[in-house]
């Protein structure tokens, strides 16, 4: 359930603002575990003009409950000994105070339509700060953690992450003619925990992969850096993202549309995971690392609605050995792969990007 409501009246338009209120809530049932997600948040709108626009989210909260979890669940949980997947299954709150966001987009500028256009997209959130300064202000009782020897504040006895995170999606859009066009998109982000929680929560980390990214693998399933595991849970994230897609755009017949593209990223940790070797970012191998996926899609484009549907090819693998990494470098038999093992293929509703 999702509720959009307008606090005050203002313009779409250049020049408008509106108060906001959303709220969300999310129910999840698996095998393994249950979990809920109840958001809500107050914030305003503004419009400076036809392309650019700014929105800052002043409270906005994340409730997360795992009510259930089966015991083969927590048997897997205590067998990683990974203190960030641990930490994502557990009842945990989110507040950020603020949560500002940025666009701008010449796609929306009055006038003739233009041959480029840029979209930019920036994305900042301080959570937990001040509520864990108004605790130490007024000497809140803390609660210990048997398992890190800490420290740290609750509300209503569940507690709350502390973090800083920016991201940015940065696009290109040109067009060669009315037939084809080209995309570039570049999208780095960066998250740093700290204070009273020492890991990101599991909603608010960036993850790689899936229909919207790097295509050739699936959502959570590429990385941190260098890692591999044989046990694919979907559950990757990490605290650093690198993300760049180039992707060409031709109208075929009709209704029809074809793409080619090229997908590159990946995620990583800031500090060492003993769970996950080789998760951590390091200046002088993060560029060997880096996934890389390429394939063609097939669109219908109906104008009110667009189906698309992407099959990628993972071309170089950043969790496998040197020297075994790119499609074409022959592999031993503990990593080698029947060639459908990979490609994957993505349905999505709307362009990528």
């Amino acid at each position: 359930l999702k509720v959009f409501v307008p606090i005050r009246g203002g313009s779409a338009m250049a020049g408008g603002s509106r108060g906001v209120v959303n709220a969300l809530f999310n129910y999840q049932r698996r095998p393994d575990y249950t979990r809920t997600l109840a958001k809500g948040a107050i914030g305003y709108e503004w419009n400076f003009s036809f392309i650019s626009a700014c929105a800052v989210y002043f409270p906005e909260v994340n409730v997360v409950r795992i009510p259930e979890r089966s015991a083969a669940f927590e048997d897997f949980l205590l067998e990683s000994t990974d203190p960030v997947l641990t930490n994502s299954y557990t009842d945990h709150i989110i507040v950020n105070l603020p949560r500002v966001t940025w666009t701008y987009n010449t796609a929306n500028a009055p006038g003739p339509a233009r041959r480029n256009n840029q979209f930019v997209r920036a994305n900042v959130e301080l959570a937990g700060t001040i509520l864990r300064f108004v605790q130490d202000l007024s000497g809140a009782r803390r609660m210990d953690d048997t398992i890190s020897l800490d420290s740290y504040y609750t509300i209503d006895k569940v507690r709350y992450a502390e973090y800083i995170k920016a991201d940015l999606d940065l696009r290109h859009y040109h067009t060669i003619h009315d037939r084809s066009s080209i995309v570039f998109r570049f999208a780095p982000g960066f998250a740093k925990p700290f204070g009273n929680q020492h890991v990101m929560p599991f909603e608010t980390s960036f993850y790689s992969g899936g229909a919207n990214g790097i295509r050739a693998w699936r959502a959570r399933s590429l990385g941190p850096g260098a890692y591999r595991s044989g046990v694919n849970n979907f559950d990757r994230i990490g605290e650093l993202r690198l993300e760049a897609n180039l992707e060409y755009r031709f109208k075929l017949i009709g209704y029809f549309e074809g793409a080619l593209f090229a997908d590159g990223g990946n995620i990583w940790y800031l500090q060492d995971n003993p769970a996950k070797p080789g998760s951590r970012f390091k200046w002088g191998e993060f560029y060997n690392q880096i996934a890389l996926g390429t394939g063609l899609g097939l669109r219908l484009n109906f104008d009110f609605l667009l189906l698309r549907l992407d099959l990628a090819l993972q071309t170089h693998d950043p969790s496998l050995p040197a020297g075994q990494r790119w499609i074409i470098q022959p592999r031993s038999d503990e990593y080698d792969a029947p060639f459908g093992q990979r490609l994957n293929f993505n349905l999505g509703i709307g362009y990528p990007f």
